[in-house]
């Protein structure tokens, strides 16, 4: 059976009523599996300057800024060391381990330039900020003995963040109404494409089968002077 656009269309206006009570229930369990069953998770973030030389001058040529720009790289894959993560874990009493750490971190070059962010994500908003802080306290050092040069400077200390950065219930919430919007329409034509029921007599024009009689439907119903 092959379906027009027009005969799609008609076919799922009719049953409008499952589409939407489909996307509504596919919407509500999201938000609910979202709201009840995923827990909270909250991200802090710090960011840093990286300058290339021993201190910072007045005047920073080009060749500083790209130097500053590469050496960032470098610094990331030094905060991800077991040296620094081993150090963060002391400085923190040892509630978590380096690699424990290092799985709740990330960082990340500010949009190419000499800055740079850490992030740390963590379901208590206070162990993530203790983190990260303890994370670029102990960065400066542990770059100075392993690259000998450039240093770093913090632009922001992280906040208590306030609000989960997951799950996203609003986007969550929409993405369960679209996949089930997207499921209950491709199950709607799927039935109409595999249904060899014949409904009217325009059914069987495409098999040249001549029609002999059509029944029409009769109303069933006994009138109220009939005995």
């Amino acid at each position: 059976m092959e379906l027009d656009f027009k005969d799609l269309l008609l076919m799922l206006w009719q049953k409008i009523y499952w589409v939407i009570t489909a996307a509504v229930l596919g919407g509500a369990v999201a938000f609910l599996v979202s709201y009840f069953m995923m827990t909270p998770i909250y991200s802090a973030t710090a960011s840093l300057y990286v300058y290339n030389g021993e201190k910072i001058s007045d005047r920073v040529s080009q060749s500083d800024l790209v130097a500053s720009q590469q050496l960032v790289e470098t610094y990331i894959v030094i905060l991800k060391s077991d040296s620094v993560l081993e150090e963060v874990s002391r400085r923190t009493g040892d509630e978590f381990t380096a690699e424990e750490i290092r799985d709740m971190l990330s960082a990340s070059s500010t949009n190419g330039t000499e800055a740079f962010t850490i992030t740390v994500r963590n379901k208590n908003p206070e162990t993530a900020q203790r983190l990260v802080n303890t994370v670029i306290e102990v960065l400066p050092g542990e770059i100075i003995r392993v690259v000998k040069a450039g240093a770093v400077e913090i632009i922001d200390r992280a906040k208590v963040p306030e609000d989960p950065s997951s799950p996203n219930i609003p986007l969550n919430t929409a993405v369960g109404i679209l996949l089930s919007f997207v499921l209950c329409v491709a199950i709607i034509i799927a039935r109409s494409m595999f249904d060899t029921t014949v409904h009217s007599e325009d059914d069987l024009s495409e098999f040249n089968i001549p029609i002999l009689g059509v029944i029409p439907a009769l109303d069933m119903e006994t009138p109220d002077n009939y005995s």
